[in-house]
């Protein structure tokens, strides 16, 4: 099942995140503690002009258990399509009164018609541990 997470989507975001710990950052790529691979995919608005368009500024690791994630938006307060500023999101994972801002997207709506932010893919979760077979046939695995 294919698992994608919207940029306002941010309870889910924070499910991802919280307890966790981010171990590798390399490309696009984050990867969890418990071997969770999250892709972040910034927003292409498929327009020449270049509306809606970004791209993945920064990438890092935290090497402490989350206890908190927000979504930071920055950029493009007054809401002209026409305002050159970059508008970047950011998000922050916070850990005893550490913070930091483990991906940055930076990018421009333009005219507000091409879309905005970014997605997180779930490329890879790992499942709930394989039970052991235990022979029973098998003396040495008798209780005694």
């Amino acid at each position: 099942m294919t698992e994608m997470i919207g940029h306002y989507q941010e309870d889910e975001i924070k499910s991802l995140f919280i307890g966790r710990k981010v171990v590798k950052a390399e490309g696009s790529d984050l990867t969890l503690d418990d071997g969770t691979v999250l892709q972040i995919i910034p927003n292409e608005g498929g327009c020449s002009c270049g509306a809606g368009d970004y791209y993945l500024d920064n990438i890092s690791k935290f090497d402490n258990v989350i206890t908190n994630v927000e979504v930071k938006d920055f950029g493009g307060e007054n809401g002209d399509w026409w305002d050159e500023a970059t508008h970047t999101y950011q998000i922050f994972v916070y850990s005893g009164g550490i913070s930091t801002s483990i991906a940055d997207i930076k990018g421009d709506d333009g005219n507000g018609y091409y879309g905005t932010g970014f997605e997180i893919y779930v490329k890879y979760r790992p499942g709930p541990p394989k039970a052991e077979l235990i022979n029973i046939f098998d003396k040495t695995n008798w209780e005694e």
